[in-house]
C-alpha cells in the first residue's frame, strides 16, 4: 500500500509531461524558408545590436575590417586599406549624424558618411524583389538575389549577384555576399553576436544644454525633475540633468538633435481601445497611423496610463522585439484591440481569444530601440514640456 501511494503522484507527474508534451509539438514552429525569407531580413532592422566582419574588394581597393553596431544609434568600425601603391589602417565611429574618422593618432570629426554605417549598405543590399532559395544546410538557408551595389563596378552592374545565408537558429542573416559571379569585385559581411550589450562611446564630444519649461503650474520643479530622470534612465539616454529656479537644465552629447529629445520626452498618453468589426457598433472610429484608408472601429476603452504597472521588452521565438505592458488590474479583453500614443493609433493586436487578463503583448512596427523607448514613455507618462536650447557647453 505505502509503495502505492508512492507511485499514484509520480505516474500522474508522468501522465502530465506527457500530456504537455504532446500538446507542444503542435505549436512548434516550422520555419517556410521560401515564403518567409522577406519577413526574416525586415525582422533583422529590428534587432539590438550585432557584430559584424566586413570586406570590399574592387578592381583599385581591397579592405578589410571589423565592427560592432547599435542599430538605430551608431557604430565603430576598424580595418585595413589597401591598394597598390599603399597601405594604411583606419578607424571609425559613427553615432546618429556625426563620424569620427582617426587620422593617424588624432580624430577628425564631420558629418556622419557610410565609412561608419554598415548597417545603411545592408539596408541598401535589400532592395530588391525577390529571393532564389537554393536549400537548406545544417545550420542556415541559403538564398540568390539580384545584388543593388552598381558602385563595384558600374560597367558591369547588371552582371552583380547576390548570396545570402539565413541563421536556422534565430532566422536572421548571417552572411551577405554581392558581386560579379568571378570574385574579381565584392562586398561581404559575416552577422554574428546578434543584441548582445554595447556601448559605443565617441572619442569627444561637444556637451548641450538645453531648458526645459512646462505650464503646469502644480507641478513643482522637483516633482518634474523626478519625473524626467524616471523617464531618461528607462531609455538608457546619456544625459545629466540640474535644477535651476523655475525650470531645469538637460545637458546632452551633441549627437542627440532637438527632435531626439521632443520624442524621448513626450507626454505618453496610452490608450488601449477593444475594436469591433462592425461599424453599427462602434463608439467612434479612429485611424491606424492617421491613414484615412485604414479605419478602426472602437467598441470600448479597455485601459489608459493610469493603469500601467510595468513594462519588459523581449523577443520571441523568431527574434522579434514585443513588449509586455503589466496592467494594475485584470482586464476582459476582446480579440481585437487597438493602441494609441498621444493621439496617434500605432498598431492593432489580435489575441486567439476573448480573455481576461492582467497583462498583454504587443507587437509595434518598431526597432528594439524605439520599442525601449515606448517601455520608459509607458512606464513614466509626462506632462507637455517646452525644450530649447540654452548654451553650448564644453567637451
Amino acid at each position: 500500500m505505502q509503495l502505492k501511494k508512492f507511485l499514484y503522484p509520480i505516474r500522474s507527474l508522468i501522465l502530465i509531461l506527457i500530456l504537455f508534451l504532446n500538446c507542444t509539438q503542435y505549436t512548434k514552429y516550422l520555419p517556410r524558408p521560401e515564403e518567409e525569407v522577406k519577413d526574416w531580413i525586415d525582422n533583422f532592422a529590428r534587432q539590438k545590436s550585432f557584430d559584424y566582419v566586413y570586406e570590399l574588394k574592387t578592381r583599385l581597393v581591397h579592405i578589410k575590417g571589423e565592427g560592432e553596431c547599435i542599430i538605430g544609434f551608431g557604430e565603430h568600425i576598424r580595418g585595413i586599406w589597401e591598394s597598390p601603391e599603399s597601405s594604411y589602417t583606419f578607424e571609425y565611429i559613427g553615432i546618429n549624424d556625426l563620424e569620427w574618422a582617426k587620422i593617424g593618432r588624432k580624430w577628425e570629426e564631420s558629418a556622419r558618411g557610410e565609412e561608419s554605417d554598415i548597417f545603411a549598405q545592408i539596408k541598401r543590399m535589400f532592395e530588391f524583389d525577390k529571393f532564389e532559395y537554393l536549400g537548406s544546410e545544417k545550420d542556415f538557408y541559403s538564398y540568390q538575389f539580384k545584388a543593388n551595389v552598381p558602385f563595384l563596378e558600374p560597367q558591369r552592374w547588371r552582371e552583380m549577384t547576390g548570396f545570402l545565408q539565413i541563421s536556422k537558429k534565430n532566422f536572421l542573416p548571417t552572411i551577405i555576399w554581392a558581386g560579379l559571379p568571378d570574385s574579381s569585385v565584392y562586398w561581404y559581411v559575416k552577422i554574428s553576436n546578434i543584441n548582445k550589450e554595447k556601448k559605443i562611446i565617441p572619442p569627444s564630444i561637444k556637451i548641450l544644454n538645453y531648458e526645459i519649461t512646462w505650464d503646469t503650474l502644480s507641478i513643482t520643479v522637483n516633482e518634474a525633475f523626478k519625473k524626467l530622470k524616471q523617464r531618461l534612465d528607462l531609455t538608457s539616454f546619456e544625459y545629466q540633468l540640474e535644477k535651476k529656479k523655475n525650470l531645469i537644465i538637460l545637458k546632452v552629447p551633441a549627437y542627440y538633435q532637438i527632435a531626439d529629445l521632443q520624442e524621448i520626452l513626450k507626454p505618453g498618453n496610452f490608450i488601449c481601445y477593444g475594436l469591433t468589426d462592425n461599424k453599427s457598433e462602434a463608439k467612434r472610429t479612429v485611424y491606424l497611423k492617421d491613414n484615412p484608408k485604414k479605419p478602426l472601429y472602437v467598441s470600448l476603452e479597455l485601459f489608459n496610463s493610469e493603469d500601467i504597472k510595468g513594462c519588459e521588452v523581449k523577443f520571441d521565438h523568431l527574434h522579434k522585439p514585443y513588449i509586455t505592458v503589466k496592467l494594475k488590474k485584470h482586464i476582459d479583453f476582446p480579440t481585437k484591440i487597438a493602441y494609441e500614443l498621444d493621439g496617434l493609433v500605432l498598431g492593432i493586436t489580435t489575441l486567439d481569444f476573448s480573455q481576461k487578463l492582467n497583462k498583454i503583448s504587443i507587437y509595434p512596427e518598431m526597432t528594439y530601440r524605439q520599442i525601449n523607448l515606448l517601455k520608459g514613455i509607458l512606464i513614466q507618462p509626462l506632462f507637455t514640456l517646452d525644450i530649447k536650447l540654452a548654451f553650448k557647453g564644453s567637451e
